[in-house]
């Protein structure tokens, strides 16, 4: 979320960092903050051009009802470090015809 707003191709309207709600705020940086939501508002959330979470806080948008499809696209960052099931929350949520996963 930090490299997507550095970048400057990114405005608050288009990108969201969801956190689990056990999550501190003074564990952010403080440039992502305006993009923190948490997972009570997940309806909002799932109208966002672009998510970032984790892959476990990523099936929270699965329980919210969405499908394959609502996604275009998903990066794993860091999936050595996830276990295989664990990458395969945020992949559900991806298109099968043109969804790109990298």
């Amino acid at each position: 979320a930090e490299r997507l707003h550095l970048s400057g191709q990114v405005q608050q309207t288009d990108m969201v960092r969801l956190n689990a709600f056990q999550r501190s705020c003074d564990s952010l940086p403080e440039s992502i903050l305006k993009y923190c939501r948490f997972s009570d508002d997940l309806e909002v959330i799932s109208r966002y051009r672009i998510i970032v979470s984790t892959c476990s806080m990523a099936g929270s948008l699965c329980g919210l009802g969405l499908s394959a499809g609502h996604l275009t696209h998903a990066f794993v960052d860091e999936c050595g470090q996830a276990t295989e099931p664990e990458c395969l929350i945020p992949l559900t949520l991806v298109s099968g015809a043109d969804g790109q996963v990298s």
